[in-house]
């Protein structure tokens, strides 16, 4: 594995030959041109470097320069940036990437064969372009209504709309802004503005060219990653050659001083930076050659290796190796790195070795500082409000790369990325230390040399796993259970079906904006679904959130009724959700068997589903008496066979969700694949969407309804409540019923069923797992898409959502309908009576998390919950069968051996030394107070531990916080004791 890392040895620019070599000066090429023709603005950097023996005189001191230039200032929107290297990307399918803070969705357009940069939002509801596909035609497919366009931006194709009416996809409104976008040195650059007038930007400017990248004597191996840090750090860190034979002990060698001052070989390291202004600069290190930084992403180096002379009787032609780093900026605390390392030599290593052999050596160098680094940028922020000069202390040679890019980015960038108002000034949390070093979201998965190899070895993992279990003889050919797609698949194919409509004129849909204000929509004078009773278990009770309200639900044995109440105790307001129902049928709290009086809810099961009223004021105490909740007589019929209640938490808002779950034209392009539905014939695509003729009716306070032809009817029973209705045929009859609470913002809860009058059997004989893996697979196949159009919505501002939308078509009048809904009568979004700050919402999880279906389902379901605890179960013994038989023969051979020890080895060490045993009275120590004169305690007049010694260890530094503070915890060797110190 060496002779695979020698191109990475260099990549961080430390050297690594044992003698000094002098490199010829690089010829720029023209794209380095504006470097040769500005004279310097910047100081030469001029100073003696530190040495761990030598007593500085004069040290260096750079200048942090930090006062902007107005006619020179860097315009960081009229530039290239680069996107990904082409080996990276797939001409099948479109790529989500962000840039610059903007989403952009890469695609291979086939027609005009080139690739296209786009903006990653669909205009009809702002839908990520990034989850749809390529179609037949080569056009882009928005994968939730199927709206098509080509390499232009422009609308081909919306499905919704008829064929014989106005062509409605011509409207500007149905076009995607497209960006300026080219490829050079095999990596594909964008100009991050959709502006006609930089159409032809290539023209007049183009990205920065690098030669060896394009040379036929080098071969080069490129590579991409996103990181959890921002850009500035990112740019810094690939600058800084001193920090490698530290950050990356052990993993790169490093040539050793002659006299070695430590273990790592650390020493002093003469650069020099010349040439700075608004395009970047020129820099010169003594042992590797020239470097430069091009604004604002690349960092280039170019060095010579020395000329292999293992056969000295065949000279060899000099041996070169470059370095290119691009540091992109994605968004504050987040960026992307792509590097190249070109060389002329040693072409054999990347015909026999494939790419993800190189990309675990380069990956492993990457996360050895990423955590380092990561907290350092939040360091910077929070000692100096991210004034770099005041954070840090650069006094050596060393540092000059570093403090030439902070005084371009002070002097010409305006001292940090201009993000243009999309974000605030802050970073996004800190997510744990596994999340932050796990490489297969911010790699794996963007390379596909990389994944082919994660699958492969997942497909061999498997296949030794079954093949070891046949051969041990443990599993048998077991009977195939044959599952098929119950109702649900079958109703929403049907639902997204219709007959073809004739529209003289396009659907012109009139959104209200204005509320009525002796009509409002009052949130909590309404009934609320809480959970499935079939879901509750009446041993324990049930913490739950409904509109911003913490609720503990549990079953009151004396009155033989579900009881909600408010999940806080009286006495210091520990969740009564975490006690337990105690002997006498009472609900206890965990933290104190205390009783106190607890607020309680008004509840009621109606449709084996428990609700509750909002609110306990006494005066709804009767409430029930005056208004029930939505009662669905189908769920009660026994002619009816119900499929399983189930209910799974979302992380994206109750709007959304009720939009999605109204929604029937998107079946047909969000759930291909997983839902089938029958294909008309004359359809333009491969899903086979349709135009649907849906009408809505009697929109009030209450709600609306709607018709779908041909044997539909849906009503929306505000605000939580939605009921379709399908005739299948004279006597067939199908119902769905979905309810969508809100929850918290950005989060929501959804409870499902249908019923139907035919095939009860098969109903009987399924169990309810089984019926929610295949819902939960339908819910998961548009989650993401859900999750980032509410991001986007929010973007844009509750208000003028009308404006953002285009909803051209009959197939979105439900959605207009509840929109309309929502701003006449619901004040245009749910009221949390000032609980949350609703002009945010939650951090977007990482995509696993987001997918997760045990803490969003699996815990809630008893039926999936016991499932999965029954295949864990099953798994544990097959593992303890399996070892038990491997080990069998081995046991068996040794049954008479036996220890002669044992009997000295069982006994117990009870002698217990202490250093007095005569204590007559009790220890009684005088307490000295270290209160201040007002009595006042005072929190930082007090010693607080760290640690027992016993679990700290020697050999390494220890971090801890202790009162907010970081610190970390050494043991000095010389002095022969422990030490604390700010841990920065």
């Amino acid at each position: 594995m060496g002779a695979l890392r020698v191109c990475t040895v260099y990549s961080l620019g430390f050297p690594i030959t044992p003698n000094k070599t002098h490199f010829p000066k690089l010829i720029p090429t023209p794209s380095f041109s504006p470097h040769q023709k500005t004279q310097s603005r910047s100081k030469l950097l001029k100073a003696i470097s530190s040495s761990v023996s030598t007593e500085l005189t004069d040290p260096f001191q750079p200048e942090l320069e930090s006062t902007q230039t107005p006619d020179g200032k860097f315009d960081w929107y009229a530039q290239w940036y680069p996107i990904m290297p082409l080996c990276d990307l797939d001409k099948r399918r479109p790529h989500g990437k962000k840039v610059m803070g903007l989403d952009v969705v890469v695609w291979w357009d086939r027609n005009e064969s080139e690739w296209k940069v786009f903006d990653d939002s669909c205009p009809h509801r702002l839908a990520p372009l990034s989850e749809g596909r390529i179609d037949q035609w080569g056009r882009l497919q928005c994968v939730y209504h199927g709206w098509c366009f080509n390499g232009s931006g422009d609308c081909k194709f919306i499905p919704q709309a008829p064929p014989d009416g106005p062509p409605i996809q011509t409207s500007k409104k149905a076009c995607v802004a497209a960006y300026p976008s080219t490829v050079m040195n095999d990596i594909l650059w964008f100009w991050p503005n959709t502006d006609p007038q930089y159409k032809d930007i290539l023209v007049k400017k183009s990205p920065p060219y690098i030669p060896e990248l394009n040379d036929p004597s080098y071969i080069s191996s490129m590579g991409n990653r996103d990181f959890p840090f921002g850009y500035e750090i990112l740019l810094e860190n690939l600058m800084d050659p001193s920090h490698v034979p530290y950050a990356h002990y052990g993993i790169l060698a490093t040539r050793q001083p002659e006299k070695k001052m430590d273990r790592e070989g650390g020493r002093p390291l003469d650069m020099r930076v010349n040439k700075l202004d608004k395009n970047g600069f020129f820099a010169k290190q003594d042992w590797a050659g020239n470097s430069e930084f091009i604004a604002p992403c690349i960092f280039y180096g170019h060095a010579a290796v020395l000329p292999d002379k293992s056969n000295k009787a065949t000279p060899k032609k000099e041996r070169k190796m470059g370095l290119i780093f691009m540091g992109v900026p994605v968004s504050p605390g987040k960026s992307r790195l792509i590097w190249a390392i070109p060389r002329n030599f040693s072409h054999w290593l990347d015909k026999i070795f494939p790419r993800w052999i190189f990309h675990i050596g380069q990956n492993l160098i990457l996360d050895s500082d990423l955590y380092i680094l990561h907290v350092e940028e939040r360091r910077i922020l929070e000692h100096a409000s991210g004034e770099w000069s005041r954070a840090c202390y650069v006094p050596t040679k060393s540092d000059a790369l570093v403090v030439g890019f902070r005084n371009w980015l002070n002097k010409y960038g305006g001292g940090q990325v201009d993000w243009r108002g999309k974000f605030s000034g802050a970073l996004p949390p800190s997510p744990p230390r596994e999340q932050l070093m796990d490489r297969y979201w911010s790699h794996v998965v963007n390379c596909p040399s990389c994944s082919a190899a994660y699958k492969a070895l997942n497909v061999v993992k498997v296949v030794l796993s079954i093949t070891s279990l046949v051969l041990i003889g443990l599993l048998g050919v077991t009977n195939k259970l044959a599952t098929a797609s119950v109702a649900l698949r079958a109703t929403m194919a049907i639902s997204s079906s219709s007959s073809s409509i004739e529209l003289d004129d396009p659907f012109r849909p009139e959104l209200e904006s204005t509320q009525t204000p002796d009509g409002k929509f009052d949130w909590y004078n309404n009934w609320y679904p809480v959970v499935p009773v079939c879901d509750l278990d009446k041993r324990r009770p049930h913490g739950k959130k409904v509109m911003g309200i913490d609720v503990v639900v549990w079953w009151d044995k004396n009155e033989s009724e579900w009881k909600v109440f408010d999940d806080s105790c009286p006495h210091r307001l520990a969740p009564l959700s975490e006690g337990r129902i105690d002997q006498w049928g009472r609900l206890q709290c965990v933290h104190t068997s205390k009783k106190a009086c607890v607020a309680s809810y008004p509840s009621i099961v109606q449709n084996e589903i428990l609700w509750f009223w909002p609110s306990t004021d006494p005066q709804y105490k009767d409430i029930l008496t005056k208004k029930r909740p939505p009662y669905i007589e189908e769920i009660d019929d026994p002619s009816f066979s119900k499929i399983a209640w189930g209910h799974r938490d979302f992380p994206i808002g109750y709007e959304v969700l009720m939009e999605n779950i109204m929604d029937p034209a998107h079946v047909t392009y969000a759930h291909y694949g997983i839902i089938k539905t029958p294909l008309k014939k004359g359809t333009s695509d491969r899903e086979g969407g349709i135009p649907l003729e849906i009408i809505v009716e009697n929109l009030t306070h209450d709600g609306f309804s709607g018709k779908r032809e041909p044997a539909a009817t849906n009503k929306f029973f505000a605000p939580c409540l939605y009921y379709s209705h399908i005739s299948l045929g004279p006597k067939k009859k199908l119902v769905f019923v979905f309810s969508c609470i809100p929850v918290s913002p950005g989060k929501c809860r959804v409870i499902w069923s249908s019923v139907k009058n035919f095939g009860v059997l098969w109903d009987k004989i399924v169990p309810n797992w089984i019926s929610h893996m295949d819902t939960n697979i339908i819910f998961d196949s548009d989650l993401s898409l859900l999750q980032v159009e509410e991001h986007r919505i929010m973007d844009v501002g509750r208000g003028p959502w009308h404006k953002e939308f285009f909803v051209p078509t009959k197939s979105d009048a439900p959605i207009i309908a509840f929109r309309n809904w929502l701003n006449k009568y619901g004040g245009g979004q749910v009221d949390w009576k000032g609980k949350f700050t609703t002009t945010t919402l939650p951090p977007t999880p990482p995509r696993e998390q987001l997918m997760d279906r045990y803490w969003s389902h699996v815990v809630n379901c008893p039926s999936c919950s016991g499932a999965h605890k029954g295949l864990k179960v099953l798994e544990v013994v097959l593992q303890v069968m399996s070892i038990a038989l491997i080990g069998y023969a081995a046991v068996a051979t040794k049954q008479g051996q036996r220890s002669t020890n044992n009997a000295s080895r069982s006994k117990l060490y009870t002698s217990i030394s202490s250093v007095s045993t005569n204590l007559t009275d009790p220890f009684e120590a005088e307490l000295e107070s270290t209160q201040t004169p007002d009595e006042k305690f005072d929190w930082y007049s007090n010693w607080c531990p760290i640690m027992p010694v016993c679990d700290l260890d020697k050999r390494r530094p220890h971090g801890k916080k202790v009162m907010g503070i970081d610190v970390v915890v050494w043991w000095d060797k010389n002095e022969s004791e422990w030490k604390v110190f700010d841990d920065s």
